[in-house]
């Protein structure tokens, strides 16, 4: 394979050595002439993976693989493309605006797209990113354009990679994109405020509940005494006779004691905590000998 000293062996495109002074003269050329171009930043997307995870060897056949790509894909079409770094590449279009820079691109990303490579009997996809800058709309020097192109390209894989951007959009879509992003963190703290105050009225209500069932528990544990005014006291009834008995029953402010006659009592019943041993028997009262 005879290449030129300027080119890459690997992937057969033009080394970064030979792109300050090629972009220089073409600045030149444009401002003279009044003319625009374009300039294209392009890096492989989770390129570091596949060497790591099938090898070198591989890697170098992918950069093979988009060097042949991009010949084909710009056949024809004034262009000249540079190996920048590892698996970055930069495109220039003369006399190209931005969005015919943009359709190019797209061309390279469909072929890419319907060209899988072919590795060991295995078809591998590889996809890049892109940011587009415009002579002079987006920078009038090298280090401009450099930049403005950068920025696109950063914006791309932002976007979620396999994505074209134009520097002169990437603004207004930041503003677009942070906007999104504040809606849906607006959206996800109501939807959890949301949430929160159902949580909280439930979590509430249980505890209601709760408490009624304690209630309800502890009530049954109390001895009770219904008095013929309608009066319930709950409580342990202390001390009981054939004809009184004494209630204490607990209030807001302690523990107090009632006593009653037995008259004055309509019904009564004994907790369930109890013992026998302090349940007056009224039945053996009423009738001291049931065999009689």
């Amino acid at each position: 394979m005879d290449v030129s000293p300027e080119k890459d062996y690997l992937t057969e495109v033009y080394l970064r050595a030979a792109f300050v002074p090629y972009l220089q003269g073409l600045i030149l050329e444009s401002e003279g002439a009044g003319k625009a171009f374009s300039l294209v930043f392009m890096d492989l997307d989770h390129f570091k993976k596949i060497n790591d995870n099938y090898g070198h060897p591989f890697g170098d056949e992918v950069l093979k693989y988009i060097g042949s790509s991009l010949r084909l894909s710009f056949q024809g079409i004034p262009s000249r493309v540079f190996r920048y770094g590892g698996d970055e590449f930069i495109l220039v279009f003369p006399g190209t605006i931005g969005r015919e820079a943009q359709r190019l691109v797209q061309l390279l990303r469909s072929n890419l797209d319907r060209r899988p490579i072919l590795y060991k009997n295995k078809l591998f996809k590889v996809t890049s990113s892109y940011g587009i800058a415009s002579y002079p709309a987006d920078g009038k020097t090298v280090e401009a354009l450099l930049k403005q192109a950068d920025i696109a390209l950063y914006f791309s894989k932002h976007r979620g990679r396999n994505v074209v951007s134009q520097a002169s959009e990437v603004p207004s879509r930041q503003v677009v994109h942070k906007t999104i992003v504040l809606t849906t963190l607006a959206m996800c703290l109501l939807f959890a405020w949301v949430n929160w105050q159902f949580l909280r009225q439930n979590f509430q209500e249980a505890v209601r509940i709760t408490s009624l069932m304690v209630e309800q528990v502890r009530e049954i544990d109390l001895d009770m005494v219904l008095l013929n005014d309608g009066t319930i006291m709950r409580g342990k009834i202390q001390h009981e006779t054939d004809r009184t008995l004494t209630i204490q029953y607990k209030t807001t402010d302690g523990l107090e004691s009632f006593y009653a006659e037995k008259s004055e009592v309509k019904r009564k019943t004994y907790g369930l905590k109890t013992p026998k041993s302090r349940r007056y028997d009224e039945t053996r009262r009423q009738n001291p000998n049931p065999h009689y």
